[in-house]
């Protein structure tokens, strides 16, 4: 037995991996931080394609909206990249469950603004979804109409936060409803809570881990499989990801933040 063990401790010390680099020491999720901001670069092979800024602005303190947190994202591709451009505003109101009260985008399209809002009346099983074209000298409408819903949706901002609620939850399926281009479909996160090295910033951190499919084309054009590795700290922070978007798989990583107390 005692071979054993010392055989066992020699391979760890080759590996260069202690026990503990593969453990997290549980603390409750804590992910809606006003304040929050969250840089990442995003890359196709070698090469950075865009830069993703997502910001917690923070609780609403008046309106109708009062009491919900106001997060956004602002994708941007880099200058210079031929066929990709890409300048969008992602918006979402949710609660402390992640679960919204409002969704609004502005994507660039060359000669048009495409506007979007969807309006949740959860307590009346209806969304309402509103988009239109914003051109210089006028605005076209592309969709006014209510949907019937019957269940919680989340929009696609909503779904990164809660993702980031659940990453340490052992389940091994969740079924999100998903509102997408301005109709009800899903995401499966099909592996959720369990537990990856990676390494980031020269260092090897243990992980939560997530891998998941979208059945649905997300913002900047991702879909299909999809896997996402959450900080072991109560903020869950998504350090990397791997997806695909319309142009190939691209890696997303996390580049800098402001008030992640893990950080520092």
């Amino acid at each position: 037995m005692f071979k054993k063990i010392i055989i066992l401790f020699a391979l760890i010390l080759i590996s260069g991996i202690s026990p503990a680099s593969k453990s997290i020491e549980y603390v409750p999720a804590d992910v809606l931080k006003p304040g929050e901001q969250l840089i990442y670069k995003v890359k196709y092979f070698f090469l950075r394609v865009g830069t993703l800024r997502l910001v917690n602005l923070g609780i609403v303190e008046e309106g109708a909206l009062k009491g919900y947190f106001k997060l956004r994202i602002k994708i941007d591709s880099s200058p210079g990249i031929p066929f990709v451009t890409i300048h969008d505003i992602y918006e979402t109101y949710v609660d402390s469950n992640a679960v919204p009260a409002e969704f609004h985008a502005w994507e660039q399209k060359g000669k048009y603004t495409l506007e979007t809002d969807y309006i949740f009346r959860n307590d009346e099983n209806l969304a309402v979804v509103q988009m239109r074209k914003v051109y210089p000298d006028r605005v076209e409408i592309v969709e006014d109409k209510q949907l019937p819903i019957d269940r919680t949706y989340r929009d696609v901002l909503a779904l990164l936060y809660f993702a980031r609620q659940k990453s340490s939850e052992n389940y091994r399926k969740i079924i999100i409803p998903t509102f997408a281009l301005g109709t009800t479909d899903s995401c499966w996160f099909n592996e959720v809570g369990s537990i990856r090295t990676l390494k980031y910033r020269k260092e090897k951190l243990p992980c939560y881990y997530i891998q998941g499919r979208v059945k649905f084309i997300g913002v900047a054009g991702i879909k299909d499989d999809f896997e996402g590795w959450f900080s072991g700290d109560e903020s869950r922070v998504p350090l990397k990801a791997k997806m695909k978007a319309f142009f190939g798989s691209v890696t997303i990583e996390l580049e800098s933040s402001e008030n992640w107390l893990a950080a520092k």
